[in-house]
């Protein structure tokens, strides 16, 4: 799957985060550019990031 907006592997989005974890919703704006975009695979990336160990809730500053 990928990220239609930024034309990005959902691969290449959670390698971008394993490199440099950032706050969610910081890391969609910085990993796809798509926060003004269609929406539909932020929630297959929250997953992805809860199941791979890096999601960083935005309440949280790193």
């Amino acid at each position: 799957m990928y990220c239609i907006c930024s034309n990005k592997s959902l691969d290449d989005i959670v390698l971008a985060q394993k490199a440099k974890a950032l706050p969610f919703e910081q890391a969609i704006d910085q990993y796809t550019g798509c926060n003004g975009g269609c929406g539909s695979c932020i929630s297959e990336i929250y997953a992805l990031f809860d199941r791979e160990g890096i999601l960083v809730p935005d309440s949280v500053a790193v």
